[in-house]
């Protein structure tokens, strides 16, 4: 079976956005600073394997000043735009096939020399915060990138130039598997696949679809039990119009009756 290298970029909007996704791959509420189980949501499925998760692990707000300090370092030609991207993360991973096969050190040595190829790519001074996951379904990496570039004009806040458009993303995908999926016998990643890291966000949003769905079908369990109850309170009511009608003939025309319901039982 073929086995991919998986590297997806994604913009995230506001600084809430963006301190959201930093508690999440910090691990901060889940782990305090020993590595002890705070609490276990429903997206840890390994736990046991947090020894091997790297990366920094500083408080989301000092996320957001290495962005705002870069910025201001950065000299930009002109502020960013009120509705611009706040950060880019970019998810990097492989088939869970490739991990079953191979030691911790040589799944680290996969997510550094990831990490290098993205830094060179996209500035090691743009970078925000970084963390592996070893936890989750399948082990992944989490990378934080402020989207500023240099231009011939000067430096420059553009989420979209930064990922270089729809041939910028295949141009990266390209680069991903030449420079860290090769080394690793995997394969470039399938294009315009649909396949992405699915955060605690895409979970609960998944989660809350359920619930609406068993929600709907409780509804509709309920409606059919009400119908059902009223066609039980009719034939209840048809019999005992029967029953009295039966009552008030004489033996003779309730034999008579009974033949007629058999034979046209017969006749069906």
């Amino acid at each position: 079976m073929a086995q991919f290298v998986v590297a997806h970029c994604r913009k995230l909007y506001k600084a809430a956005g963006l301190r959201n996704v930093a508690v999440h791959n910090c691990r901060q509420a889940v782990y305090d600073r020993d590595l002890q189980v705070l609490d276990k949501p429903d997206y840890i499925q390994h736990p046991e394997l947090r020894k091997h998760n790297e990366g920094d692990r500083p408080e989301p707000e000092a996320v957001l000043k290495r962005r705002n300090d870069r910025i201001r370092e950065a000299d930009l030609t002109r502020k960013p735009k009120k509705d611009a991207a706040t950060a880019i993360e970019v998810v990097v991973s492989a088939s869970p096939e490739w991990f079953a096969d191979r030691s911790p050190k040589e799944v680290k040595a996969f997510f550094a020399d990831a990490r290098k190829a993205l830094t060179d790519r996209f500035g090691a001074d743009n970078l925000l915060q970084w963390n592996t996951h070893w936890d989750e379904t399948t082990p992944h990496m989490h990378v934080l990138f402020v989207p500023i570039m240099a231009t011939e004009k000067g430096n420059k806040y553009t989420s979209s130039e930064f990922l270089g458009g729809r041939r910028g993303l295949g141009e990266f995908q390209e680069m991903m598997f030449q420079k860290v999926g090769k080394r690793y016998g995997l394969e470039r990643g399938i294009e315009g696949s649909k396949a992405r890291h699915k955060d605690q966000y895409d979970r609960a949003r998944e989660l809350k679809e359920q619930q609406e769905e068993l929600e709907r079908q409780k509804r509709e369990l309920s409606e059919q039990e009400r119908s059902l109850m009223l066609q039980q309170a009719e034939l209840i009511e048809g019999v005992k119009v029967i029953n009295a009608k039966m009552a008030a003939l004489t033996e003779r025309e309730q034999e008579k009756v009974i033949k007629r319901s058999r034979d046209i039982y017969n006749e069906r």
